[in-house]
């Protein structure tokens, strides 16, 4: 039997589709650990997962109106993955995927296995996405001059 009272206190603290989100990506119910920790009945090994998922929650919660996990660009969603790096919000292989395409090359994983590497990468990160923005700017200019009507970033939303 589902305590509604108990699942009303969890959508009060969390967005419901912030939940939904880290369960299509955790490939888990974040609800039901939720749910199982309100009621104190989470075990030694769903303990790590709830955890995880509250710092992934936390995260999103801090991040306000950057809901930058939700961009449709994957350089977007994979630099700000990059710069928050305590909880991955990203399925690994996206944001693999989208420093790629940031980045214009391949990203091998040693790469974020030492600190000076590691360090490397981030700032080529910084570089391309000063570039990535620059054209974004120039873009929306130039589409301002041509269709003043054209709303750019509404297709971006």
């Amino acid at each position: 039997m589902t305590d509604y009272t108990t699942i009303s206190k969890i959508f009060e603290k969390y967005p419901e589709r912030d939940i939904d989100y880290l369960s299509d990506t955790f490939e888990t119910s974040i609800l039901t650990l939720l749910y199982l920790k309100e009621k104190n009945s989470l075990n030694k090994n769903l303990k790590e997962r709830y955890d995880r998922a509250i710092k992934c929650l936390e995260l999103m919660k801090w991040q306000k109106d950057n809901r930058w996990w939700e961009s449709l660009e994957p350089e977007v969603r994979s630099y700000y993955q990059l710069k928050n790096h305590s909880c991955m919000l990203l399925r690994l292989n996206d944001f693999i995927q989208g420093l790629e395409k940031l980045l214009k090359r391949k990203v091998d994983l040693n790469e974020f296995l030492s600190d000076n590497s590691e360090a490397l990468l981030e700032a080529e990160v910084e570089d391309c996405w000063e570039m990535y923005n620059l054209k974004i700017k120039i873009f929306s200019l130039v589409s301002k001059i041509l269709h003043p009507k054209f709303n750019f970033f509404s297709w971006m939303n």
